[in-house]
C-alpha cells in the first residue's frame, strides 16, 4: 500500500508542482519505491514510439505540456533514478528516453524511420551488446545536452 501511495500525486497542485514533488520524494525514497517508479516510467515511454508512428508529432498533444514537458520530466527521472543503474529496467528506460528524445533533426529523422525497430526492441526487452551500446552512446546524446563523441 505504501508503494501505491508514493506514486499517487496531489491533484490540487499544478502539473509542474506535482512532478517536482514526485521527483523530490523520489530522491529520498527507498529502493522499492524507486523501482516502482522506474517500471512505471518504462511502461509509459514504451507507448510513445507507436504513438509517433500512428500520429506523428501530434502524439504530444495528448500531454498537457507536450513534447518539451515530457522530455524534461523523463530526463529528470533518468537523473533521479541513476542509483538503479545496476538494473536492466533502468538501462532500458534510459535507452528509451534517448531514442524518443534524440538531439537534432538528423537524429529525429533517424528515429522516425526506425520506429518499428525501436518499438520492437523496447517491447522485447532486448538489451544491446556492449559494442552496440557503446556505438549507441556515441550516436544518442544524453538529455542534458552533453557533447556527442565524434
Amino acid at each position: 500500500m505504501r508503494l501505491v501511495l508514493f506514486d499517487t500525486e496531489n491533484k490540487e497542485l499544478s502539473w509542474k508542482e506535482r512532478k517536482d514533488a514526485t521527483l523530490q520524494n523520489l530522491e529520498n525514497c527507498d529502493r522499492k519505491c524507486a523501482m516502482l517508479i522506474c517500471a512505471d516510467k518504462l511502461s509509459n515511454i514504451r507507448d510513445v514510439p507507436e504513438g509517433l508512428q500512428n500520429e506523428g508529432e501530434g502524439v504530444w498533444e495528448h500531454f498537457k505540456y507536450g513534447r518539451d514537458g515530457r522530455k524534461w520530466l523523463f530526463c529528470e527521472y533518468i537523473e533521479v533514478l541513476a542509483r538503479l543503474s545496476d538494473l536492466k529496467m533502468y538501462f532500458e528506460l534510459k535507452q528509451a528516453v534517448e531514442m524518443v528524445f534524440p538531439k537534432g533533426k538528423k537524429e529525429l529523422w533517424r528515429q522516425i524511420l526506425n520506429l518499428r525497430t525501436i518499438r520492437q526492441l523496447l517491447l522485447s526487452g532486448e538489451v544491446l551488446t556492449p559494442q552496440t551500446r557503446e556505438s549507441s552512446q556515441r550516436r544518442l546524446p544524453h538529455c542534458r545536452g552533453k557533447q556527442e563523441a565524434s
